[in-house]
């Protein structure tokens, strides 16, 4: 199970300085983080979540989420994105991902942001944590 506590304190982070938003993330060691857009599209990610999924933040960045996503849940995930974006919460929960090497068990908390990158638009916070 992904530790609550870091998270919330990541989280008490970026909105308390929406601004720093990627220092904030690139200096996280322990937590994978991801932030993706309404379109489904990564925005961030950090060297954690980089390291966990095996690409590098360049092969993520600009693509949608769904392609860490095992083939037969794509449709369930989107669906559940595009819930968060409109509910703006989701339970923290245990997903298996495709990774560049096979599937991973892994245990995410989210959070959501329209103060990040300048404001106005929304982005989902994904923080993730291998599942031991």
């Amino acid at each position: 199970m992904i530790d609550l506590l870091i998270t919330e304190e990541i989280k008490e982070k970026i909105a308390e300085n929406p601004s720093d938003v990627d220092n904030i993330i690139n200096s996280t060691k322990e937590i994978g983080i991801c932030i993706t857009n309404q379109d489904k599209k990564f925005v961030a990610v950090n060297d954690y979540y980089c390291d966990l999924y095996g690409y590098k933040r360049e092969e993520l960045v600009g693509n949608e989420f769904t392609m860490i996503v095992p083939d037969d849940f794509k449709e369930q995930m989107n669906h559940l994105h595009d819930k968060f974006m409109k509910d703006k919460r989701e339970i923290s929960r245990d997903w298996q991902v495709q990774t560049r090497n096979g599937l991973l068990n892994i245990s995410v908390d989210t959070a959501y942001s329209d103060q990040i990158y300048g404001g106005g638009a929304g982005y989902k916070i994904t923080l993730v944590s291998k599942e031991l």
